[in-house]
């Protein structure tokens, strides 16, 4: 049946059309990302400074009266703020465009499905036959070996037959043996071991975050509660060493 795209993304351009899609890119594309935004955040901070120098020496300028020192502070908070303003949509630009790819194609399940698909029809044609043959004990035995192995395509084709088997007494698809919300958190968790890209591009996706909401404060523009929102988001990132899991 046929689904409207709207209704699964909640999404729409302004004229009603269904946004673009997001294209995928290489770990390197959102590294770029993010190093423009790390080299736009300390501009951001900078011409912060710059204009509040600025208009500090007008206010101390005892020549100027009071209409004049109005005058020249609105003109030069328009020039500060026109390309502060400018830097930091840049930000939220691509903040935003890092973010759509990272939740688009590198959570872990989408990087284990992606070598999945890259990988021969042969190859996986022959291990999803031979796991849909398996035991609960058997696919638990595969997964470690996948883990061991850090064979990802291994573990997208046991991710994908652990999908399709459903909870509880009896047999599933194609007389499969059905497994319990146990098994599947201990194939989970096995599976979860294996290295991804979604290891290198999670931080990157974290340390976006952070350096969006450091440019909208240093661009004047932080309230003590994002602040305060900051600080925990950086403990937090410091502090989080737990792998990704599958649902991440």
């Amino acid at each position: 049946m046929a689904m409207n795209g709207k209704i699964i993304t909640g999404l729409s351009q302004p004229d009603g059309s269904l946004p673009a899609p997001t294209m995928y890119e290489k770990p390197s594309g959102v590294n770029a990302k993010l190093r423009y935004v790390q080299d736009a955040v300390p501009k951001i901070s900078d011409l912060f400074e710059q204009k509040d120098a600025k208009i500090r020496k007008i206010k101390n300028n005892r020549d100027l009266n009071t209409v004049a020192v109005g005058a020249k502070i609105a003109e030069i908070s328009a020039i500060f703020d026109s390309q502060i303003e400018t830097l930091l949509k840049s930000v939220g630009e691509y903040a935003d465009a890092g973010q759509a790819i990272g939740d688009a194609y590198y959570s872990r399940q989408a990087c284990l499905l992606r070598e999945v698909a890259d990988a021969a029809p042969t190859t996986t044609q022959s291990i999803g036959a031979r796991l849909r043959r398996e035991n609960a004990s058997q696919l638990m035995d595969e997964a470690a070996l996948a883990a061991g192995r850090a064979d990802q395509v291994l573990g997208g084709c046991i991710l994908i037959e652990v999908g399709a088997r459903t909870e509880g007494a009896g047999d599933g698809p194609g007389n499969a043996p059905r497994l319990s919300r146990g098994q599947r958190e201990a194939i989970h968790k096995l599976l979860a071991t294996i290295p991804t890209d979604a290891e290198k591009v999670q931080p990157m996706l974290v340390e976006l975050d952070i350096l969006r909401r450091e440019a909208s404060i240093r661009a004047g523009k932080g309230t003590p509660t994002a602040k305060i929102a900051l600080a925990l988001l950086k403990n937090q990132a410091a502090g989080n060493n737990r792998p990704i899991g599958l649902d991440s």
